[in-house]
């Protein structure tokens, strides 16, 4: 689904990622973790084409992503970003009918079909009924689940979230992961989630990305990424796991 061959990427005369390479199958939830610093998002924003893939070759659906048009683009990628600025006072279904724009014609209004899908997507998120409600008056588990529905209004195979429960207090954390493990299995929809809980990503994901200083030192299934001599290695700390359940012993 999706191939990344050699990519590095730049910044002035600093490289943020160095020579990545790793295969995304379809249908599986992929957890990006690592120090902060270490790439995460500049990798998240490069798979997405907000940074230009110079330097290497990312390819969807064996097609290379420099080929597709932003709107072949969006209608196969959404993004839910890390930070999400509203400029104007939008109600919570005018922000999720955004997720509908790839698909519209310029100068159109919304179509049934068009409404129809929001609704959808603003169920399933347990957002409907905070429709009529001023975005900007929503709590951050609720804007943060209305997010996910502009992206799941995109009806796109990918979805991709930069850290989105950072800023979430516990239970709003395990609402999002658990409502994200939902729309992969009812839809089975590939997911690409930055996250720094290592808990809640041996819980959650199927895979791990694991970056540090910008260079890939691990991919592959949870378990066997998210071992103890690992964990040391990468993020300083050393953990105890058991039960499936990491601690950090000192």
């Amino acid at each position: 689904m999706i191939k990344v061959n050699d990519l590095t990427y730049t910044i002035g005369e600093k490289q943020i990622l160095h020579n990545i390479n790793f295969q995304i199958e379809k249908g599986k939830i992929y957890g990006i973790l690592g120090e902060n610093g270490s790439g995460k998002s500049t990798l998240l924003k490069t798979l997405t084409r907000i940074n230009n893939v110079k330097n290497g070759k990312i390819f969807l659906n064996d097609k290379d992503i420099n080929h597709y048009t932003s709107k072949q683009l969006a209608q196969t990628i959404a993004l839910v970003p890390q930070q999400t600025n509203l400029m104007f006072d939008f109600s919570a279904l005018q922000i999720a009918l955004m997720g509908r724009i790839p698909y519209q014609k310029p100068l159109y209004s919304d179509s049934e079909e068009d409404l129809e899908i929001v609704k959808q997507s603003m169920q399933l998120t347990s957002t409907w009924h905070l429709r009529d409600m001023n975005a900007q008056n929503l709590s951050g588990g609720e804007f943060q689940r209305l997010i996910i529905a502009r992206a799941l209004a995109q009806q796109t195979p990918i979805l991709m979230l930069d850290e989105p429960i950072s800023s979430l207090d516990i239970r709003h954390q395990f609402e999002i992961m658990n409502l994200l493990k939902q729309i992969n299995k009812d839809t089975n929809t590939t997911i690409l989630i930055i996250i720094h809980d290592l808990n809640l990503a041996l819980k959650y994901c199927d895979e791990i990305i694991l970056l540090n200083k910008g260079e890939l030192v691990a991919f592959g299934e949870s378990k066997k990424v998210l071992i103890e001599e690992t964990i040391s290695k990468n993020f300083g700390i050393n953990v105890e796991i058991k039960d499936d359940w990491i601690k950090i012993i000192r």
